[in-house]
């Protein structure tokens, strides 16, 4: 299985747009928007629907770093509630495709739930390192997301999004935090922590000269998220300011988009 990455000129023809989840069009014109919106729906959509809600019953799936060197960090695979005498595939989904590939197939859970290479007829490995500990190597960029699932058929499944380098700030008990959606941030996911519930707040973005005020509102746990598409007509790269405004808290943070 293959997927491509989402076209940039599609995002760049949108400008600087605020928009909030679901998404909805705030422009005049239909065409050819219309591609970019429906491109940012679906993406949306599918770091939402990536997570616990796909698990079977009582399972999940933990991503637990324990390596980092430079760019390079490294995450092992914990398995809890799914079945060790199951056999395994592991699917990852990068910001830099549109559907799911395999990655590693044969894969086995010790007692412990860490996914193995156990090296015997039928599973991943070699034989002269039975029961090797699978080791997942990224090279995040800030606030990229690695989305992995544990599947075997249809009867045995566990999702998982890990963000090694956060974009985040945390200001007088609220958090907010900036999800990549795409690779070179033509599309990211505002997401915001600690409001009262169903708070009302102002969301501030600034990029270049344009700047944007939205009222937002917050859910009823008080936590909002809402999608950004940074890039500025003209501009290949540059940096866009968020300040969220609330009663009692404003946490603010700035992220590069375009080219690095």
């Amino acid at each position: 299985m293959s997927g491509r990455a989402p076209s940039r000129r599609l995002f760049r023809a949108l400008g600087f747009v605020a928009l909030s989840v679901p998404l909805v069009a705030q422009r005049a014109s239909p065409a050819p928007h219309e591609d970019a919106s429906e491109i940012a729906n679906r993406l949306v959509s599918m770091y939402e629907e990536w997570g616990p809600q796909q698990n079977s019953p009582n399972a999940s799936l933990e991503l637990r770093e324990f390596a980092r060197q430079g760019r390079f960090v490294k995450y092992r695979i914990y398995a809890h509630g799914l079945p060790s005498d199951a056999i395994y595939s592991i699917l990852e989904l990068p910001v830099t495709q549109t559907i799911p590939t395999v990655s590693l197939s044969g894969v086995t859970l010790k007692s412990s739930g860490l996914a193995i290479c156990a090296g015997k007829p039928g599973t991943c490995g070699r034989p002269d390192k039975p029961d090797d500990p699978i080791s997942l190597t990224f090279v995040p960029a800030p606030g990229e997301p690695f989305r992995i699932a544990l599947v075997s058929g249809e009867n045995w499944k566990a999702y998982a999004t890990v963000v090694p380098n956060p974009i985040e700030a945390e200001e007088s008990g609220c958090l907010l935090d900036v999800i990549l959606l795409t690779p070179r941030a033509e599309l990211v996911l505002l997401e915001a922590y600690g409001l009262a519930n169903n708070e009302q707040a102002t969301l501030l973005t600034e990029s270049y000269s344009e700047t944007r005020g939205t009222t937002i509102t917050a859910d009823s746990v008080g936590h909002y998220q809402g999608a950004i598409l940074p890039f500025v007509r003209g501009k290949t790269g540059g940096i866009t300011h968020v300040m969220l405004k609330a009663a009692n808290c404003s946490p603010s943070l700035d992220f590069a988009w375009g080219r690095r």
